[in-house]
């Protein structure tokens, strides 16, 4: 019996499952494993500075597979899409892929990763999850070909997708992750940095022959007669976005003493001092040793949160791990120390230094530990890229190339396309430095002292 599985979503309003290709996604959506998504918010700790920021990758996930969808039908309707450039199953293989490509995410998104860096790889444990043959997620996908859990894992091992054209509409500098997240995280956080026109935007999109260096092949285009505008905008957008959410120097306070809860759990590990509550991937991912898939799919946002709460209220939990769940439920936070920047704006790392020695040891005679209560934040962001690179291994240039009639596809930094803000921004990468300290006055003797 067919199944029609409608969503309100406040960004795309309604989102519709109906047709007979349809029904996988339906089956996939109610799994177990995605499911668990419900239970992992989109911007980590973000909330505890902007209210609005609750919503899951699970939305996130239904909106990237909507958006890949309207891709795919849009490139369709021009024309531009044919049964050599596109196999039968190729659309629905791309969606499916765009549907589960956050599936392997940890608690807190990508916080989780910068903690336990490849260990918690989101890409690394989606593949995982396909593939295992214990998931309901594998289950579905072999039964309906039994290639298919290793053709969805290939869009997120960076393996040969082709045509890569459809890569690129999952994972690129103007793929349906994006197109959503920007919109969405606009929305929920109650900024406008990263709002831009997505109808225009899906209505510039081509696809057209590009010479590569493994030879020619159709891959997304943007119609140069009248798309610029809007990728411009998109990408200065995610550029804002950036430094106005991602990187807001309270939400990064949050993160910095959550990294200082799981270092802590880490030392308790190698001294055998971890309660029985730890569940066994945290133990694991603690020591440096890798979860089974079962293992990693147990941990989400509620029940690490069920942890800080029950080791913050705890008398006999150790005293450093209380102290910081405390002071984190309690939004106690950290505050920050900027570091010292040159004329040109970059960062001056012999002042900085020198400030990161202060702190350091103000933290120390205010009678905190500074392994725990005191931070070092780098981040950076590049607005463009003409290469990505992956796992320090260079990939295929990413550039978002532009087509005019009568001309070849050019990247969009091309002269003649007067993309002049991007030009300026390209591989230009804006970087913030700043130091975190226990509390407000271990902050002002730092000051003072400068």
């Amino acid at each position: 019996m067919k199944v029609r599985k409608i969503f309100r979503d406040p960004v795309h309003d309604i989102i519709t499952f109906h047709t007979p290709d349809d029904q996988l996604l339906i089956e996939l959506i109610n799994t177990p494993e995605f499911l668990r998504l419900k239970r992992i918010r989109q911007l980590g700790l973000a909330w505890l500075v902007f209210p609005g920021a609750e919503h899951s990758r699970f939305s996130h996930m239904l909106g990237v597979c909507h958006v890949a969808t309207r891709m795919i039908e849009e490139l369709k309707a021009k024309g531009d899409l044919d049964r050599a450039d596109c196999p039968q199953d190729m659309g629905l293989l791309t969606r499916v892929a765009a549907l589960l490509h956050d599936l392997g995410h940890g608690p807190f998104s990508h916080l989780f990763e910068s903690v336990f860096d490849a260990r918690a790889r989101h890409e690394y444990w989606t593949a995982q999850i396909i593939r295992s043959p214990d998931t309901e997620v594998h289950r579905l996908l072999a039964a309906t070909s039994s290639d298919l859990p290793d053709r969805v894992a290939d869009f997120f091992e960076y393996r040969t997708v082709k045509p890569r054209l459809f890569l690129y509409i999952v994972s690129s500098q103007l793929d349906a992750d994006r197109f959503d997240y920007l919109l969405r995280d606009s929305l929920m956080t109650g900024t406008r940095y990263g709002l831009f026109d997505l109808e225009w935007m899906l209505s510039s999109l081509r696809a057209g022959k590009l010479r590569l260096k493994d030879g020619e092949e159709k891959v997304l285009l943007i119609d140069g007669s009248k798309g610029l505008p809007t990728v411009e905008q998109h990408l200065l957008g995610r550029h804002f976005m950036y430094q106005m959410v991602c990187f807001h120097k309270t939400a990064r306070s949050a993160e910095m003493m959550m990294r200082s809860i799981f270092k802590r759990l880490a030392r308790l590990g190698q001294d055998g001092k971890l309660g029985s509550e730890v569940p066994v991937a945290l133990r694991k991912l603690c020591a440096g040793e890798l979860p089974t898939v079962q293992e990693y799919l147990e941990l989400d946002d509620f029940q690490i949160l069920s942890l800080l709460r029950h080791w913050a209220g705890s008398a006999s939990v150790d005293g450093i791990l209380g102290n910081l769940c405390d002071r984190l439920l309690k939004r106690n936070l950290f505050k920050h120390i900027d570091g010292s920047t040159d004329e040109s704006g970059g960062i001056d790392f012999i002042k900085s230094n020198e400030i990161q020695g202060r702190a350091e040891e103000a933290t120390r005679k205010a009678g905190f530990d500074p392994e725990y209560y005191f931070a070092v934040d780098q981040a950076g962001d590049v607005c463009y890229k003409d290469m990505v690179y992956f796992l320090g291994r260079a990939r295929e240039p990413e550039d978002i190339w532009v087509v005019r009639e009568g001309e070849d596809p050019a990247p969009i930094t091309d002269p003649r396309y007067r993309c002049d803000a991007l030009r300026a921004l390209a591989d230009q990468k804006r970087q913030f430095l700043r130091f975190y300290v226990p509390d407000k006055e271990t902050r002002e003797k730092v000051v003072k002292g400068l």
